[in-house]
């Protein structure tokens, strides 16, 4: 990781306009995993002392943070929105939208989705979901 990549998150506001408001607050969530794994990264090296589920995502190269999400923290992600959300999506559209952007983990391959099927899923949700209120 260079000094650049640590602490830099950034959303892009044309995603933030167009986009449906549960889909930014997964992204938000999302991002916040992401700085929070960074600190931890920051706070204890890469030798991740006491965390060895994420050493050994670490030592297999790759995309160690979204593979850690992928396999540790998919029902959080999935608490959050329904934390904010209730009951407006079903268990397929929360775990969708948790998936979205971890379709490139091992653990999406072995979680029975299919890119096709999340696809599917993440239009249908798009068809009835708030759109962003940021002009």
């Amino acid at each position: 990781m260079t000094n650049q990549e640590i602490g830099t998150l950034a959303l892009i506001m044309n995603c933030l306009k167009k986009g449906c408001d549960i889909e930014i607050m997964k992204t938000i969530i999302h991002e916040f995993i992401h700085a929070d794994l960074i600190e931890l990264y920051r706070r204890i090296g890469p030798e991740f002392e006491g965390e060895p589920l994420i050493k050994q995502y670490w030592n297999e190269g790759g995309d160690w943070e979204h593979e850690y999400m992928a396999n540790k923290l998919i029902n959080e992600i999935i608490k959050g929105l329904k934390n904010m959300y209730g009951n407006k999506y079903n268990e397929e559209e929360y775990l969708a939208l948790a998936w979205s952007r971890l379709h490139k983990t091992k653990a999406f391959k072995n979680s029975g989705f299919t890119k096709k099927h999340l696809t599917n899923i993440l239009d249908n949700i798009e068809k009835k979901c708030n759109k962003s209120c940021i002009n």
